[in-house]
């Protein structure tokens, strides 16, 4: 017989249960590397593993799938399981024989290709975390992959791409106070950069198009009504070109702007709320065409007052609909930036989903000192990344919360999601998505909450994930 002896934080080894396998459970909960010979398992590590049936509260039922799916049942007549409290102490031992087991399990995957979803929240979202985060979402963290270059003051905004198996790299560079980006591949130890006082290169978002790697960034205009405008430029070719939305007046700062591409011809989503989209093709002026308006909106408008703002770049998800990681910004006790992800059917033109804000865990035991730089007292900084209490929770404030998308990308069948924390570090996640984005079909109008029929009135989601945010702030106050 196989007994698992299920924990969440920690467990204590006796002499009634060295012999059990230990099974650690729940990854926003940090977990020892040293288990001195013991038999360990943690279900987040296992070849076979599905986040969202924790996320929604499947606790038990979560574990026995990964047991069944992994076939550690296998080769038994039988299987235990032991369960510890916050206080240590056990629960009964349940016992099965395998048959029984097996019986079980064929009922639990029933009702999770079911999708039968009780909207329980797991121990580890607790207090105010309880309703903050997406359920939708899950993050799993890879690496800091903030740059070290000695020949700059700061590094940031990493935003990167994959294309014909070369990986395609570009962030925002300081040196001497001038922004400029720097661009590099996989392929080659080399990087260029391109300093100019009349361009000032900012938050880069790279992208293929036409069967080449492009960039699109922040950058000085050279409009005399216009500070900032969004720039273009193929990755290998230096040769930025001022983009502007026809027949508007120009805006005082432009930015934000998220790029896709389809039927291989480059779109933008201007705005979220009120939904705008624009297509350039590429002529040497730079003008972008008005695709669609929500609701026939007057172009200006004023972006500044918009909580809900671009992050990545976009990508072909399902069919018509396309899915990006957008940015909320809040600012009440501090600046709030956190990620959403959006989707969008490409033929109505309409956002189909907006998910609450995305969990990121920064799963270190021992988190690591840093060197970046602080943009507050413009000196470097080894702060570690701050997390919630004492979970891997990331929520960094140093003094704002920053987590800000930067790129979203596709590669060997997995989403990749480079993340911009504390403006100046730069982190790797993989983000899976639930079976509700993937029946997006069947989203459509629907509420992540409750699912009642949304009002698809200019101003919904805007409006939305600034009470969702504040609230929860508030309570958590």
């Amino acid at each position: 017989m196989e007994i698992f002896y299920v924990y969440v934080h920690d467990f204590v080894v006796r002499s009634d249960n060295c012999e059990y396998t230990f099974y650690g459970v729940n990854e926003i909960y940090p977990k020892r590397k040293e288990y001195l010979g013991l038999k360990h398992i943690l279900e987040y590590e296992l070849p076979v593993y599905d986040p969202f049936l924790q996320k929604k509260g499947y606790t038990e039922s979560s574990m026995y799938l990964h047991v069944y799916w992994n076939k550690l049942h296998v080769t038994k007549d039988k299987i235990g399981f032991l369960f510890t409290q916050d206080d240590n102490c056990n629960s009964d031992l349940v016992v099965y024989s395998i048959d029984v087991f097996v019986k079980l399990c064929c009922w639990l995957e029933v009702l999770h290709e079911c999708h039968l979803d009780r909207r329980v929240s797991v121990s580890a979202f607790r207090s105010s975390c309880d309703s903050f985060f997406t359920t939708d979402v899950h993050t799993r963290y890879i690496d800091d992959i903030t740059s070290q270059y000695d020949f700059v003051d700061v590094v940031m905004f990493r935003s990167q791409c994959y294309f014909n198996e070369t990986m395609y790299t570009c962030e925002r560079i300081i040196k001497n106070g001038q922004n400029t980006l720097a661009f590099k591949t996989d392929r080659s130890d080399s990087v260029k950069c391109y300093f100019h006082d009349d361009i000032e290169a900012e938050d880069p978002r790279v992208f293929v198009v036409h069967n080449e790697v492009y960039v699109t960034f922040t950058r000085l205009s050279y409009y005399q009504t216009q500070q900032r405008c969004i720039g273009i430029t193929k990755f290998n070719e230096w040769n930025p070109v001022c983009l502007q939305v026809e027949n508007m007046t120009k805006n005082l700062i432009e930015k934000n702007w998220t790029p896709f591409v389809k039927d291989d011809e480059l779109y933008f989503v201007y705005n979220f709320d009120p939904l705008i989209i624009i297509k350039y093709d590429f002529n040497p002026n730079g003008i972008c065409n008005v695709v669609f308006r929500q609701n026939d909106c007057t172009l200006p408008i004023d972006t500044s007052q918009t909580y809900l703002r671009g992050g990545t770049n976009m990508l072909q998800f399902k069919d018509e609909y396309y899915i990006c990681a957008c940015h909320s910004r809040i600012i009440d006790t501090c600046f709030r930036y956190y990620t959403h992800i959006v989707l969008i059917d490409t033929k109505k033109w309409q956002i189909v989903y907006l998910s609450k804000p995305v969990l990121f865990c920064y799963p270190l035991m021992n988190k690591p000192a840093l060197n970046c730089y602080n943009t507050q007292t413009r000196k470097r900084t080894r702060k570690p990344l701050d997390t919630i209490g004492n979970t891997t929770i990331l929520m960094d404030k140093s003094p704002h919360i920053i987590q800000f998308p930067t790129s979203l990308y596709k590669h060997d069948s997995e989403y990749f999601l480079t993340l911009n924390v504390r403006d100046t570090v730069s982190l790797l996640y993989v983000v899976s998505f639930s079976k509700r984005l993937w029946n997006c079909d069947n989203t459509n109008n629907k509420d992540e909450d409750d699912n009642k029929d949304k009002d698809a009135c200019v101003g919904y989601f805007d409006n939305k994930t600034k009470e969702d945010i504040v609230n929860a702030c508030t309570n958590d106050d």
